[in-house]
């Protein structure tokens, strides 16, 4: 027989975690945790198991996620920006370790065959739940050294007006070290990294900003970049899908969007794209340029003879044939 051991393998986890989903807050963790930390003696085994997969949150939400977690609790926990006190967090662990101790869970468990397997995944749970009482929050941490941390940013801003790229990484390293929240300092890496090719680089520190702070839609346009010069069209493409969604008037990601699915060879889809473009900004010609040789790729030479006097009306050029 095949036992689910995971923190979120059983019913009662499952229908906790699904009832947690359409929340907006963070209160039926706190609630799963509580009722067990106020218990007197006996814990009963379906509050052990909310419990358990709420610990696993407190975990997610603080960096040290269990390897085998839900998509969708990654999905909540950044929609939601949900962090874990470190109240909480204490209480998690102190749970947990009830939990182990004496419960109807570990009850249930014992004398199974997949005894040992649970139990050493409650405890990796217990082990990450203490690691997050040795860390320093990234609040504390933040206020600790917020001086240093923007003087070194704001002589990366200065190095980079100047051109000055590797000075500027070099300063933004120093901003990190002293802080890694500082979702800012990735993207300003992230953006030395683009300038000086090193895309690979680039898409590392966009992620971790992405990560940080998913909200700040500029991320993803510059992430696009990356990707786009390493060769991951269908990456940049996805990319620049989520930016539009999030804002749908940068006629800047309709285009480059254009270029990525040109590329592709999804030229209807590129000649969309380019027209949303010069619909938000008339002026942008290279729009014109591209979105005439998308509609030779497609046979339309009517419309690309149109797009090319366009192009050559607002540029002032003639292109050679």
């Amino acid at each position: 027989m095949d036992w689910d051991t995971s923190s979120f393998g059983n019913d009662g986890a499952q229908e906790w975690l699904r009832e947690l989903g359409v929340s907006k807050t963070g209160e039926s963790i706190t609630r799963a945790i509580e009722t067990v930390d106020n218990s007197d003696n006996f814990i009963d085994s379906a509050d052990a198991e909310r419990a358990v997969a709420a610990c696993e949150m407190v975990c997610a939400s603080r960096g040290f996620a269990s390897a085998g977690l839900p998509p969708e609790v990654t999905l909540w926990i950044k929609s939601q920006r949900y962090r874990a006190t470190d109240e909480l967090s204490a209480k998690a662990s102190s749970v947990i370790a009830r939990v182990i101790a004496s419960s109807e869970l570990r009850d249930l468990w014992d004398g199974t065959e997949a005894a040992g397997s649970w139990l050493k995944a409650v405890n990796d749970l217990q082990d990450r739940l203490g690691k997050i009482e040795k860390t320093p929050t990234a609040d504390n941490q933040s206020t600790a050294n917020s001086a240093a941390v923007d003087a070194a940013f704001n002589e990366a801003v200065e190095l980079i007006s100047e051109g000055n790229h590797e000075a500027a990484v070099e300063k933004y390293d120093h901003a990190l070290a002293l802080n890694p929240a500082f979702a800012v300092g990735y993207i300003g890496r992230g953006t030395s990294y683009l300038a000086l090719g090193k895309f690979e680089e680039a898409v590392f520190d966009l992620n971790k900003a992405i990560d940080l702070e998913p909200e700040i839609t500029e991320i993803y346009y510059l992430r696009a970049q990356a990707h786009f010069q390493t060769g991951s069209t269908g990456r940049a493409i996805a990319d620049l899908t989520i930016l539009i969604n999030m804002v749908s008037d940068r006629a800047d990601a309709f285009f480059m969007r254009g270029l990525a699915n040109a590329e592709m060879g999804r030229h209807e889809k590129a000649i969309d794209d380019f027209s949303k473009a010069i619909e938000l900004e008339p002026d942008l010609v290279n729009s014109y340029l591209h979105r005439s040789e998308a509609y030779e790729r497609v046979g339309r030479f009517d419309m690309a003879g149109k797009d090319r006097k366009q192009y050559e009306r607002l540029t002032g050029t003639t292109r050679a044939l």
